[in-house]
């Protein structure tokens, strides 16, 4: 199995075969892609052994940045953005998914209450508007990871302030605690409380499972979603 770990510093996507990391104690990576200095990938994958489905980040000057899905051929180095972009928001923040077998990607707005699918070519399919939805941007986070798990959309969701002032001059945070499950047109389907502050998550297809990188003593737990969903 061959694990990608991107390098920032380096401007350099390294590619690790993890039976030879455990079986080779002088094991070093191969380099899979460079990354140009003024547009690189935040998050990335795979439609095929080239091609990517990538969340570009493009900074605008010192501090500021635009973000873009983008198909991104790791060995050629192109981009070219997907056609759809949602005209009323300026300042967008996302994280997505993408299903190969659905033949579409979802991004799920991290400050605004808001999902959008589209297909693989940048087509808009769906928006999907939550009940607080407003084209401004505000403190307030929405959305955190989506996964596709099979036929559902399962995203991070919180619909509040997550960093606040506590009231004793420091600011409090407050993670996400709940998923929201959608249908692969982007129905409701139900809501998973799980009173863990979730700081990320990634889906065990081969074990149908959710597993949570957490902001609390346990670290790490998973969520079974066999008969859940």
């Amino acid at each position: 199995m061959i694990s990608y770990l991107s390098d920032h510093g380096k401007q350099k996507i390294f590619a690790y075969d993890i039976d030879c990391i455990l079986s080779d104690s002088l094991y070093k990576p191969t380099v899979k892609a460079k990354m140009a200095e003024r547009s690189f990938p935040n998050k990335y994958k795979s439609i095929n052994d080239s091609l990517y489905l990538a969340l570009i980040i493009k900074p605008t000057g010192n501090s500021g940045y635009n973000e873009n899905i983008t198909k991104w051929n790791m060995k050629t180095g192109e981009m070219d953005n997907m056609l759809y972009e949602h005209p009323d928001i300026k300042k967008k923040r996302v994280d997505f998914d993408l299903s190969i077998k659905g033949g579409c990607y979802v991004e799920c707005y991290l400050y605004h209450d808001l999902m959008t699918i589209c297909d693989l070519n940048g087509n808009l399919r769906y928006n999907i508007y939550g009940p607080e939805w407003d084209k401004s941007t505000n403190r307030v986070s929405f959305y955190g990871g989506v996964a596709y798990c099979k036929d559902k959309i399962v995203a991070l969701y919180s619909g509040k302030e997550t960093f606040y002032n506590s009231g004793s001059g420091g600011m409090k945070v407050d993670r996400p605690t709940k998923f929201l499950v959608f249908d692969m047109n982007g129905n409701y389907i139900q809501t998973i409380e799980t009173k863990c502050q979730i700081l990320n998550f990634c889906y065990d297809e081969k074990n149908n499972r959710i597993i949570m990188s957490l902001d609390d003593d346990m670290q790490f737990a998973y969520l079974d979603l066999s008969g859940l969903i």
